[in-house]
């Protein structure tokens, strides 16, 4: 909380007069932090030129917030503030995963991905990618950048997902050669 007080140059009694303690000031943070995340989704996925364009635009907005949070800090969530990782887990586990079920049902009726592509089991596989990414086991930070494991990550499942003409679109988007 001293360092807390310190950075915002007010005094600690000042906020502790809007925060009971450190854990309150992150959960706090999260809920922002989500609420910031759901409207900019939202606003992308409206605006958007169709569902590959979509998750590329997401993909690039979360990868921005991505490079400014440290690398450690979802695992000191996870272990340090159990209230705030359950809000992450509620934003991942109902919003991100209707809104990926959702894009992959769109890009479907639009031809762009595979029609015989199951959305349910897609979009679970999509978040058990991000899960993955976000594990400092799994990629620790000192040999991968976060953001650019996020980008491959999404690169395998969107070549996974995509009909060929989704293929083509992607590719456009990508600014790549077709026959690359």
């Amino acid at each position: 909380m001293d360092d807390i007080a310190t950075h915002l140059r007010i005094s600690k009694k000042t906020l502790y007069l809007h925060f009971e303690n450190k854990a309150a000031i992150v959960h706090a943070y999260g809920e922002r932090h989500f609420a910031n995340e759901i409207r900019q989704v939202e606003e992308i996925t409206r605006d958007a030129a169709d569902p590959i364009h979509a998750v590329l635009l997401v993909a690039e907005a979360s990868g921005k917030s991505l490079r400014e949070l440290p690398a450690h800090l979802v695992y000191d969530i996870q272990k340090y503030y159990p209230k705030t990782w359950e809000l992450f887990h509620a934003y991942k586990n109902e919003y991100a995963l209707g809104v990926i079920r959702e894009n992959i049902r769109a890009g479907q009726a639009a031809g762009l991905y595979r029609h015989d592509l199951d959305p349910e089991l897609a979009a679970y596989m999509r978040l058990s990618q991000i899960d993955a990414s976000l594990n400092i086991l799994f990629f620790p930070p000192e040999r991968f950048e976060h953001a650019k494991v996020q980008v491959e990550q999404l690169m395998l499942f969107l070549h996974g997902i995509v009909s060929l003409k989704g293929k083509r679109l992607l590719y456009q988007y990508l600014q790549f050669p077709e026959d690359a």
